[in-house]
C-alpha cells in the first residue's frame, strides 16, 4: 500500500522513524508548507492510496484547496502527547506556571484544565488559546508570524510563563527570543494509530471498489472499580501512570492486529480492526488476554468488553456498543461478541476472561444445525443459540419476552428469525398467554429443532 505522508520535513522524519518496520507499507514523502499542501496533494491524489498529513494545519489547508478523493487523515495530539509536555513544563518550572499560552487545535479549554488537574497542577492558571484565523492559514508564513506575535505577547506581559505549540518553528522562534516552550509533538502511538486507522479505510475503499469482502471489527472497552464506572485512584502522579498504563495496554493490542485506537480516559475506548486481522491471530483468545492484562491494572474490579462485527465500521461500533452493555450487566469481567449481517444478529457471550474461544470450525457444528441454517438462510450461531436455550432451559413452551432476555437478541431480529422458522415448520405456535395488565396475549411457542 502506497501512502503520502504530506507536511514539514522534520515531521515527517518522525512519521518515517516510527513506522520503519511496517515493511508492507510504502511511504512518499510530499514536504509542503501549509500553503503548499493543497496544490501538492491535487498533483498526487491519483498516485497513492492515502494521504496522511502530519497536523492539522496542512490538513486544513489542503481540505480548502482540493477535495478528497482517496481516504485522508492526519495526526492528532492525543491526551497522552499533551499530558508529557505539560508534567515535563510543570516539573522545570522553577517559579510555577502563571499561565500557558498555546496554539493546538484538539483540546478545548475545559479539557486542558482537566489535564492540568490530572497532572497535578494548580487550578486558576491563565490559559491562553490562539483564537485561529481561517483567512491567513492559507499562507503559512502570514499564520505563523501571526501565532508567533500571539505567544511572545502573552509572554511578555507575563500572563503566561510557558508556550505549547504544535508546530516546531514556533517553538524554535519562542525558545529563541529566550522563553519557554515545548513542541508537542505526535507520540509513536499516535503516529502508528492514526497510520492504521488510515489504512483500514484504505482497504475498505479497495474492497468496495472491487466488490470484495471487508468484515470491519470494533472493541469497545470499559473499566469499573468498586466505586463506580471509571477507575478511581487516589493521588495525581498514581492516577496518571494508571492511565497510562491502561491506554499503552490498549494501544499495544491494537498494534498487534494492525488497529487503530480512539482511547478515552475513564470512559469508553474503542479499537477498530478487520476482521481477517484477528480471526487469524487467535479472536477471542486474543480478546480474553486483553482482559486479563487490563484487569491486572491497579484499582480496576471488572472489565467490560463488546466485540462488534459488521459490514461497516459505523455498524460494527453499534455492535460492540450493545456488547459492551450486555456485558456491563454482568457485574463481572466479561465480552461479548455481537455480530449483524444486515439480517440476523448474532450474539456469543458472556465469555469470561478464562472462557474458551467460542469459534467453531465448520465440522464442530451438528449436522441438524447445519440442515436447519442451510434450509431457513438463518446464520448457524443463531440457530444454535436458540438451540442450546431450549435445551438448557427445558423449554417445553415459550413467549418472545423470555426468549429475549435469554438470548439477548433484539425483538425485531428474534420476531423474523421466529417467523421464518415458523414458515419451515421449526417454530410451532401451541397457544397464547393473557398478560397480566392491558394488552395483546403472548403467543406461546415451541422450538422444534429435534427430529420426531
Amino acid at each position: 500500500m502506497k501512502i503520502a505522508v504530506v507536511g514539514p520535513k522534520f515531521s515527517i522524519d518522525l512519521v518515517r522513524e516510527n513506522l520503519r518496520k511496517t515493511s508492507a507499507l510504502e511511504i512518499v514523502e510530499v514536504p509542503s508548507t501549509p500553503a503548499e499542501a493543497g496544490r501538492l496533494v491535487s498533483e498526487i491524489q491519483n498516485e497513492v492510496d492515502g494521504i496522511l498529513f502530519t497536523g492539522w494545519m496542512p490538513y486544513y489547508a489542503a481540505y480548502h484547496y482540493v477535495s478528497p478523493r482517496i481516504p485522508w487523515e492526519y495526526l492528532r495530539r492525543t491526551t497522552e502527547s499533551i499530558l508529557e509536555v505539560l508534567l515535563n513544563a510543570a516539573y522545570h518550572s522553577q517559579n510555577g506556571l502563571a499561565g500557558i499560552t498555546y496554539d493546538l487545535h484538539e483540546p478545548d479549554e475545559k479539557e486542558m484544565k482537566s489535564m492540568l488537574e490530572r497532572a497535578g497542577i494548580e487550578a486558576g492558571i491563565n490559559l491562553l488559546c490562539y483564537p485561529g484565523d481561517d483567512q491567513l492559514i492559507e499562507s503559512s508564513e502570514a499564520y505563523g508570524e501571526k501565532v508567533l506575535a500571539y505567544h511572545l505577547k502573552n509572554l511578555r506581559s507575563r500572563k503566561s510563563t510557558v508556550c505549547l505549540t504544535g508546530m516546531q518553528t514556533i517553538k524554535d522562534s519562542v525558545t529563541a527570543a529566550g522563553y519557554t516552550a515545548y513542541w508537542v509533538k505526535p507520540t509513536p502511538s499516535d503516529i502508528v494509530t492514526s497510520m492504521n486507522s488510515l489504512i483500514l479505510r484504505c482497504q475498505n475503499e479497495e474492497a468496495s471498489q472491487q466488490n470484495q469482502a471487508f468484515k470491519p471489527v470494533t472493541l469497545a472497552i470499559a473499566l469499573e472499580n468498586s466505586s463506580g464506572r471509571e477507575v478511581a485512584i487516589t493521588g495525581e502522579f498514581l492516577r496518571h501512570h494508571v492511565y497510562s498504563v491502561v491506554a499503552d495496554r490498549i494501544y499495544n493490542f491494537a498494534r498487534r492486529h494492525d488497529g487503530a485506537v480512539e482511547y478515552h480516559e475513564g470512559s469508553t475506548s474503542y479499537i477498530y480492526m478487520q476482521r481477517g486481522t484477528l480471526t487469524e491471530r487467535g479472536d477471542a483468545s486474543a480478546v480474553k488476554t486483553l482482559c486479563q492484562r487490563l484487569h491486572a491494572v491497579t484499582g480496576t474490579q471488572n472489565v467490560y468488553v463488546g466485540v462488534g462485527i459488521g459490514s461497516s465500521f459505523s455498524l460494527a461500533k453499534s455492535c460492540a456498543e450493545r456488547g459492551l452493555h450486555l456485558a456491563e450487566v454482568q457485574r463481572s469481567t466479561c465480552f461479548y461478541i455481537v455480530e449483524y449481517d444486515g439480517k440476523d444478529e448474532m450474539i456469543i457471550g458472556p465469555l469470561s476472561s478464562d472462557a474458551q474461544s467460542p469459534e467453531r470450525g465448520a465440522q464442530e457444528w451438528p449436522e441438524r444445525v447445519k440442515a436447519i441454517s442451510e434450509e431457513t438462510g438463518i446464520s448457524l450461531y443463531t440457530i444454535q443459540k436458540l438451540n442450546d436455550i431450549a435445551e438448557e432451559y427445558d423449554l417445553e413452551v415459550t413467549t418472545v419476552s423470555e426468549l429475549i432476555k435469554l438470548s439477548g437478541m433484539k425483538m425485531s431480529n428474534l420476531n423474523r428469525v421466529l417467523n421464518k422458522l415458523e414458515q419451515y415448520g421449526y417454530v410451532e405456535v401451541t397457544g397464547r398467554k393473557p398478560l397480566s395488565g392491558v394488552g395483546r396475549p403472548q403467543k406461546l411457542i415451541r422450538i422444534r429443532f429435534q427430529e420426531d
